[in-house]
């Protein structure tokens, strides 16, 4: 990939990104950059297999960030 289509595939990528605030779900980002660009997310084409590690690859251009959810269960004992 040249630099300008490295370019225009950044400008592209952070359209679709800056199109939802408060970030893009994983699982929406390929459809939206298919809805807004009008072609499929290059992810093959740039040597990927996922949108996770095509996003991780631009970090200039996407934050991809981890939301764990930790769940704390406290036993009741009755002490007698």
């Amino acid at each position: 990939m040249s630099a300008d289509q490295s370019t225009e595939l950044k400008k592209k990528l952070r359209s679709v990104l800056l199109s939802r605030p408060g970030g893009v779900d994983l699982k929406r980002v390929a459809a939206d950059y298919r809805q807004l660009v009008g072609e499929p997310l290059p992810i093959r084409e740039q040597g990927f297999t996922d949108v996770t590690s095509f996003l991780k690859a631009y970090p200039d251009v996407a934050q991809y960030a981890l939301k764990f959810i930790i769940i704390i269960i406290i036993r009741n004992e009755l002490w007698w």
